[in-house]
């Protein structure tokens, strides 16, 4: 991370708008995703790239809680300025 991003992050209260640890996601036998991480800061731009079938879009699911992960810390969307609180679980299914 760079110096300016770093910056800005403490200057936003230094919590990440979207931060994902270790998700995993499965349908049954296809294991799509495997121990992802992610973390986006205020004022960050993020660009999310790769081949077709690579599991981009399932982990934008899982980012917006339309996927229920099936292994790793959850993802969590700043909302109100706060993240989900440390063990909440996605609502849907």
């Amino acid at each position: 991370m760079t110096d300016i991003v770093k910056d800005m992050a403490k200057s936003a209260g230094g919590h990440p708008m979207v931060r994902a640890e270790g998700v995993h996601k499965s349908f049954g036998l296809a294991h799509i995703l495997k121990g992802i991480d992610l973390e986006v800061n205020p004022r960050e731009v993020f660009c999310l790239i790769g081949p077709s079938g690579s599991g981009k879009s399932t982990f934008l699911r899982c980012i917006n809680h339309l996927e229920k992960i099936s292994a790793g810390r959850p993802v969590g969307r700043r909302r109100a300025g706060r993240l989900p609180a440390e063990g909440a679980t996605s609502s849907t299914s």
